[in-house]
């Protein structure tokens, strides 16, 4: 029964794209940089508002298919890094206007080291070196 369901409902909701990942990927991509944004402002910025993650949420779903019907050439992932940025700068504005808590939940990383070994700065250097030639080759 679900299968019969999931054929008749399949095609008018992938409607005109190429696969169902890209659609569920289109879906997703309304929701993600918001997310995103939420979780990393809410992890490591003490002054985050609860209104500047509902902003957050709210702008990156509009930002998204605002994007998607006035800028349809751009591509889906660059129009995701876009909203993501937008998203950032609205949570950070958003946040300022908003009266700071004194409840800090933030994580502390006084106590964390972030020093590396020569051979992981190393290893590193060539994974982006690797990266940047396979973007610059196919992008």
């Amino acid at each position: 029964m679900s299968l019969a369901v999931a054929v008749c409902v399949a095609q008018p909701l992938i409607g005109q794209s190429e696969q169902g990942f890209q659609y569920i990927q289109k879906f997703s991509g309304l929701f993600s940089p918001g997310i995103t944004v939420i979780f990393l402002m809410g992890m490591f910025w003490k002054r985050i508002t609860a209104a500047g993650a509902l902003a957050s949420a709210l702008g990156s779903a509009a930002f998204s298919v605002g994007f998607a019907i006035f800028w349809p050439s751009r591509p889906f992932m660059d129009r995701i890094g876009i909203v993501f940025l937008m998203c950032l700068a609205l949570t950070y504005f958003v946040s300022l206007r908003g009266a700071a808590t004194n409840n800090d939940r933030s994580v502390s990383l006084d106590n964390v080291s972030f020093a590396t070994k020569p051979g992981f700065i190393v290893a590193a250097l060539g994974v982006v070196l690797i990266l940047i030639g396979l973007y610059t080759t196919w992008w």
